[in-house]
């Protein structure tokens, strides 16, 4: 969070995308590609993303422009070519693999996706970071050479996606699938190529949520202080969250409960597969 405005190229995430499974599987030889959203969990002032090219954008120029630049060499008017979205608290960004994206900042981003690391299984290819300097060990200061970027599989990769594209299909819209008195639970949109769905449950007191002993569920703590989630089955087996902590919940957990035991308006956002075991 800046409490003054920034330039974009200091507060914002290098414009990259992700690759499939397919693609990974064909260059790597690895079995799961990174199939990524943005959940909106606080927005400041200015919040904002980079997501897709501009309905006006040459592509081709683009892509010669960041060739030129190799990422020492600004490009000047990079604005004119990726299209820019102002976030809101709640929002959520679809990103399947090919799309050109990246946090625009005063934002807390909820990034959930199918990287089970961010080191040896995290791929993300670089097209521009701004030729901004890197840390460096040495001196102790941002005085770094620029990031490497890789340019050929990001643009091999590239499904050069443009703003009404990701005004449509993209910015998930959600709808209520529970009510209740006590809680009530709400789904993002998604897409087919996204092997997992988002929900929301809001509650004071309590909640309850199931694996249906099949699907596995990550689940955050977006608002309210502090949870507990207890087995229905076997009260002994719980935990506890904080805000923005999360849990990994097995599919063998099966019914359970999320109490506020101090009471207040909670958020639990939960990322579900959509193929359960």
């Amino acid at each position: 969070y800046f409490p003054e405005p920034q330039p974009a190229e200091r507060i914002s995430m290098p414009i990259h995308n992700h690759p499939g499974s397919d693609y990974v599987k064909k260059h790597f030889n690895e079995p799961l590609g990174r199939y990524e959203t943005y959940y909106i969990a606080e927005a400041y002032e200015g919040a904002n993303t980079w997501m897709g090219f501009k309905d006006d954008a040459d592509l081709e120029e683009w892509e010669r422009e960041c060739y030129r630049s190799d990422n020492i060499v600004p490009i000047e008017k990079w604005k004119d070519y990726i299209a820019n979205h102002v976030s809101n608290e709640g929002d959520l960004y679809l990103i399947p693999p090919g799309t050109v994206h990246g946090h625009g900042g005063n934002q807390m981003v909820l990034e959930m996706d199918t990287c089970p690391s961010i080191a040896g299984t995290e791929y993300s290819f670089f097209e521009y970071d701004f030729a901004r300097k890197t840390w460096n060990d040495k001196e102790q200061t941002m005085s770094g050479r620029p990031m490497k970027m890789h340019l050929e599989h990001a643009f091999d990769n590239e499904k050069w996606r443009r703003e009404p594209y990701v005004k449509e299909h993209l910015r998930a819209g959600r709808h209520v699938t529970e009510w209740n008195k006590e809680y009530s639970r709400d789904e993002y949109d998604t897409l087919p190529e996204m092997p997992f769905t988002v929900e929301r449950l809001h509650f004071y007191n309590r909640a309850v949520n199931d694996t249906k002993m099949k699907f596995m569920h990550l689940v955050t703590l977006t608002v309210g202080t502090k949870v507990r989630i207890v087995s229905k089955s076997d009260p002994t087996k719980f935990t506890t969250l904080n805000r923005l902590q999360s849990a990994i919940i097995p599919a063998s957990f099966g019914e359970y409960e999320i109490i506020n035991d101090d009471g207040g308006n909670s958020t639990l956002v939960q990322l579900r597969w959509k193929e359960g075991v």
